[in-house]
């Protein structure tokens, strides 16, 4: 009995202990497990290096450009009106047709015109015929004063109603005050018009204007008699192809206080008649140019706007302020704040930290005018 009571004491005893025993095991274990993977040289789980593409700054001619666009319209344009009422008689060109100054465009009909201007005529010269022998008698005193003078104001009278007349009669016909393209035609034969009503649209085709606004900052930049790149899409054979040189040829002397803006017309000429009124033309103003400026690639920058660039140092970026100068399409000129020979990313950093390693892909090479200078 004695020894069953010793017994069970000892049971507990040992099995606190083997539990023990086996937490301790247990425990380093676990330690031995999360040594082994949180371990800094284990390469199974080490984080993979971003892979970015990099460039080296290069020296090209770089242009400040001012890009705008406009649409093409006439230096030059009237509205052709009738003076006299009445049925078309005839229509005599088209829209697209080229016309002298002064070439018949259409007819009214004038037969009633015809007539008032024979009759007026008529009067006329049968007062001329009694003015001109009174006239002699009243030189000889063979008639009064007065007789005289209301036979003189008679045919002044006739005189006038014959030029109204032959007015009305001459009016009958619309004629172009300007040689030019006729751009537009707005009636037909036998169709009845009234007094100053428009039916053509005469214009010369030669040269246009293209109207644009500039901003009130970038006024200062342009000049009267400035050139000015013109591409129309409409016929241009590439995206870079601006093969029309116009001419800034005028300039507002205000700013619109509702929008900020100057208003600027362009003028460019149209030697071989392919551009047509209306068409939307795209402008490139240079307003700085800068020979063998340090620059980069637009899409080196960190972000809109962001004047910061990721340098390229052994398997790490550094995130690098700069001072940027002139803009194109493509490049950036750096003023300061990068060396010529240092790489720097272009692609793969949208997320990029400085802890993240990194492994260059493309393997650029370093132009063989790269300086270890700063720029200036």
């Amino acid at each position: 009995m004695g020894k069953s009571k010793g017994l069970v004491r000892v049971v507990p005893f040992l099995a606190v202990l083997l539990v023990l025993g086996l937490g301790a095991c247990d425990s380093e274990r676990w330690k031995k497990i999360r040594e082994r993977h949180q371990g800094a040289g284990d390469p199974a789980i080490e984080v993979a290096a971003i892979n970015v593409e990099a460039v080296y700054p290069v020296r090209r001619d770089m242009e400040e450009v001012l890009e705008l666009t406009g649409n093409l319209e006439p230096i030059e344009k009237v509205d052709v009106y009738t003076k006299q009422s009445g049925m078309l008689k005839r229509v005599e060109v088209m829209a697209g047709d080229s016309v002298a100054e002064n070439q018949l465009l259409a007819k009214v009909d004038d037969e009633e015109l015809q007539l008032s201007y024979r009759q007026a005529e008529s009067a006329y010269r049968a007062s001329k015929k009694k003015y001109e022998s009174y006239r002699n008698l009243f030189q000889q005193k063979m008639v009064s004063a007065q007789e005289f003078h209301d036979l003189e104001r008679a045919f002044r009278d006739a005189d006038i109603n014959r030029d109204m007349a032959r007015i009305r009669l001459e009016n009958t016909e619309i004629r172009s005050p300007m040689a030019g393209t006729v751009v537009d035609r707005r009636c037909d034969p036998n169709q009845l018009v009234g007094s100053m009503e428009s039916l053509f649209t005469v214009a010369r085709l030669n040269r246009y204007r293209i109207p644009i606004s500039v901003t009130e900052s970038e006024i200062g930049k342009i000049q009267l008699g400035q050139s000015v790149r013109v591409r129309v899409d409409a016929v241009a054979t590439g995206p870079d192809d601006y093969p029309y040189q116009g001419v800034i040829a005028e300039i507002s002397p205000m700013v619109n206080p509702q929008n900020g803006m100057v208003a600027v017309r362009v003028e460019v000429p149209n030697p071989g008649g392919e551009l047509k009124m209306g068409m939307f033309a795209r402008l490139r103003i240079i307003t700085a140019v800068r020979a063998q400026a340090l620059a980069i690639p637009k899409k080196a920058l960190a972000g809109e706007g962001v004047n910061q660039v990721w340098v390229v140092e052994g398997d790490h970026g550094r995130l690098t302020p700069i001072e940027v100068g002139l803009r194109d399409n493509e490049y950036v000129e750096i003023l300061s704040g990068l060396e010529s020979g240092q790489m720097l990313i272009v692609e793969g950093h949208a997320a990029l930290t400085e802890k993240n390693r990194i492994q260059v892909v493309n393997h650029p090479v370093k132009p063989a005018t790269a300086t270890d200078s700063r720029a200036l």
